[in-house]
């Protein structure tokens, strides 16, 4: 009966240990995207000519109030040269772009994984001059952001994406298309928000505007 007590302590350690190398496994896990989410993610960096990239972590108050944080969605933030291209390569990674956080930053060893969705495109790049926009349809994504860059100019192409926010602050832009207007059109409330902070826009240029182009960025401008 001894020999039989000890053999299932044994085997109980034994268990135990690879329950908790399981665990440990699992607690060190690198943040990483999932598979299908990087073929993607890929994709992007090679119609951006680029292989340089890095991610973001948006962070909201738990409970949606101010008392601690947890991860609630992430940035792609491409390193890109003169030109960003934009193609639905984009929705693709909006649908089933994972990244997989490990949350031990946020709640300590044991706090497990996360699995993150896609909350904007960043580029990155103070010679930034361009943008380029593919699309036989209309490219969604939940933001887009090319503030300090380099850009004097937005394509028309612009109204062919569909965002919930725009950073366009910190450049040389003198301009905008009417075909701006149509960014967030796929939104139910008409939400949107666009940031244009810092670009040399002149009085005479804001006369200059439609009624319509003026009520929609007084409407949907934060600083």
């Amino acid at each position: 009966m001894k020999l039989l007590s000890k053999k299932r302590v044994l085997l109980f350690m034994i268990v135990l240990l690879i329950v908790n190398c399981g665990t440990i496994d699992n607690e060190s896990e690198p943040d990483a995207f999932t598979a299908k989410a990087q073929i993607y993610v890929d994709r992007i960096l090679a119609e951006n000519s680029t292989k340089e990239y890095s991610v973001g972590i948006l962070t909201t108050g738990v409970d949606g109030g101010m008392s601690g944080t947890r991860p609630t969605g992430y940035v792609l933030k491409i390193n890109v040269e003169s030109m960003l291209v934009l193609t639905n390569s984009i929705d693709s990674l909006r649908i089933y772009g994972i990244y997989r956080k490990n949350l031990s930053d946020y709640y300590g060893a044991g706090g497990g994984m996360a699995d993150l969705p896609l909350m904007g495109i960043r580029a990155l790049c103070d010679t930034l001059d361009s943008i380029e926009i593919v699309t036989d349809s209309v490219i969604v994504m939940p933001a887009l952001s090319v503030s300090s860059t380099n850009l004097t100019h937005l394509p028309a192409e612009i109204g062919k994406i569909r965002v919930g926010g725009l950073d366009i602050s910190d450049n040389q832009i003198k301009d905008l298309p009417l075909e701006i207007m149509s960014i967030f059109d796929y939104l139910s409330d008409d939400s949107g928000k666009i940031k244009t902070m810092e670009n040399p826009f002149s009085q005479s240029y804001w006369d200059s505007l439609p009624d319509t182009l003026q009520q929609w960025l007084t409407k949907h401008t934060y600083y």
